[in-house]
């Protein structure tokens, strides 16, 4: 009964010593950790209860040894405890309680027969020989030195990655808008509040692609920190999108970057065969800006000319606002613009004016063209109209700068008004306009006129709110891709196209309007006055228009 009593205890260690094992190298994984260290450190935490409770001067090692099981016939690895400093007693002096730091002699020359009382011998123990208090000692702080050599493991895994890109696995969102995050090897991650990028949608098991950015040691929870609004992505999509950027024949100077909101880029051409590296990144019809901007989801994004001259660069890099001048004063750059275009200068809280600042590497301070002139400044004040070096990217279709040449052609003919109660159709009515027939009384009720001063009031409101909606950050890059193009970049092709349809514009649009009349006219009896309503300063020859061209 003895010998299988014996032997049951035997297996229960073994079984808890080979558990231990696994719980060890389970910890390291597949990282390059050893083993050694990690004995080291949980040693340590056993021997500090011990020391404390039991004996000051004991020594505790953890070593990784094999042991013959014979329920599968072959040795298995496991861990061992041993108390190097344990002291030899009389048999009759032996306390069971203190096994872990004393050992009577008669066991003790079992292990060296030429020992004696009060030897230094080697006494093996378990976790099973500690009190209940030191058990829980040594758990948490196994606990605690595991925590510590993962700590290790993350940070010798990751210290080489830093600014890569990961997909991560959303886990939790914290209540100050922090996010829990998880990598592919099931490393956690913190993603700080300011780091997020709220366009994103970061739902509960989601994944985001993200930029690691630091290791922050002293965190007691996940060391990697990461951020989704990492100018990197930047400098990666127009890798991805601009050849002549992946050739290095356009080399991005620098990037900065508010996630979510605005970005700003500057650029230089490094080959002569660029002549335009703006319309070279912004691509044919803004195709590959736009394809950029939408991997950006709601983000805009300012593409600059860097240059060497920092009062140019400076003027560019306030763009859409309009610069009149900079001045240097110091190491301080003023950036004078039209008072009305201020608040634009600077931007929704200060945005602009920020990220300007940040990308020169200059400090600017925007002031309007009344303040500088109190201040005394001379600056150049006729710039007012001239073009940034700087590219909008909305694409180019029939609205570029013919519809410019085209605001003059206006046909205010106010169809939905004059005719909405006309019936069946009389095309007639046009021969009879230029025959000069007597007309004839329309008791359709005139649009009331507004006086000048009425006009004035709606222009000042329209006015003033497109200035307060750009002052509140709605301008967007890729929205106004012709109000700061570069005159000199428009192709003489294009332009030549331009002078053609100005020639024919007021024909063109006059056929248009009066194919759409002709859908509503019915019933029509000719009045002079009405009929040439809004068409008194045309100058269009009604005799160049035939039915067929209305069909």
């Amino acid at each position: 009964m003895m010998k299988e009593k014996l032997q049951e205890v035997d297996f229960i260690k073994i079984e808890q010593q080979n558990l231990f094992y696994q719980f060890l190298k389970q910890i390291i994984g597949k990282s390059e950790f050893k083993m050694e260290d990690l004995l080291v450190a949980f040693s340590e935490e056993v021997q500090k209860p011990i020391n404390k409770d039991l004996d000051k001067d004991a020594e505790i090692e953890l070593r990784l040894d094999s042991v013959y099981d014979p329920r599968v016939k072959e040795n298995i690895p496991v861990i061992r405890m041993f108390n190097k400093n344990g002291i030899v007693v009389e048999n009759d002096a032996f306390d069971e309680s203190e096994k872990i730091i004393s050992i009577p002699l008669s066991d003790a020359r079992l292990i060296d027969p030429n020992i004696s009382v009060d030897d230094i011998c080697e006494i093996e123990f378990t976790i099973d020989d500690l009190t209940d208090k030191m058990k829980s000692t040594v758990f948490n702080g196994w606990k605690q030195a595991r925590k510590e050599v993962l700590k290790q493991i993350t940070i010798e895994k990751y210290k080489d990655k830093i600014n890569q890109k990961f997909i991560a696995k959303i886990l939790k969102r914290n209540n100050n808008g922090s996010y829990n995050l998880e990598l592919e090897d099931k490393t956690t991650v913190f993603l700080p509040a300011d780091k997020v990028n709220q366009q994103l949608n970061l739902d509960y098991g989601s994944y985001v692609n993200i930029y690691l950015e630091n290791i922050n040691q002293e965190s007691k929870l996940s060391i990697l920190e990461a951020t989704t609004i990492s100018p990197l992505e930047i400098y990666e999509l127009l890798n991805n999108e601009i050849p002549e950027v992946a050739n290095g024949l356009i080399e991005i100077v620098n990037v900065k970057r508010r996630g979510g909101l605005r970005t700003k880029v500057s650029v230089r051409a490094l080959s002569d065969s660029i002549q335009n590296e703006l319309g070279s990144i912004i691509g044919q019809h803004s195709s590959r800006i736009n394809d950029i901007k939408n991997k950006l989801i709601k983000e805009k994004i300012d593409i600059i000319k860097y240059s060497d001259i920092p009062e140019e660069y400076v003027k560019n890099a306030l763009a859409p606002a309009k610069i009149l001048d900079v001045i240097k004063e110091g190491d301080k750059y003023f950036a004078i613009a039209p008072d009305d275009f201020l608040t634009v200068a600077i931007g929704k809280k200060g945005i602009n004016t920020d990220l300007a600042s940040k990308l020169t590497g200059l400090k600017i301070e925007v002031i309007s063209a009344t303040d500088a002139t109190k201040k005394g400044m001379s600056f150049d004040n006729t710039q007012a109209e001239q073009t940034h070096y700087f590219k909008s990217t909305t694409p180019r279709s029939n609205r570029s700068k013919a519809s410019e040449r085209f605001k003059d052609v206006e046909f205010d003919l106010e169809t939905d008004l004059l005719f909405s109660e006309i019936q069946n159709s009389a095309i007639e009515a046009f021969d009879e306009i230029n025959q000069e027939k007597p007309k004839a009384k329309v008791s359709t009720p005139k649009k009331p006129k507004l006086q000048n001063d009425e006009v004035d009031s709606l222009f000042e409101s329209s006015l003033n709110q497109y200035k307060e909606d750009l002052s509140q950050n709605v301008y967007d890059f890729v929205d106004d891709l012709d109000k700061y193009s570069d005159d000199e970049n428009f192709d003489q092709a294009e332009q030549e196209e331009v002078d053609k349809q100005v020639a024919k514009a007021k024909k063109d649009k006059a056929i248009e309007q009066f194919r759409k009349i002709k859908t509503q006219i019915k019933d029509f009896k000719v009045d002079n006055d009405l009929a040439n309503y809004g068409l008194g300063d045309a100058d269009i020859n009604f005799d160049e228009f035939k039915d067929e061209e209305w069909d």
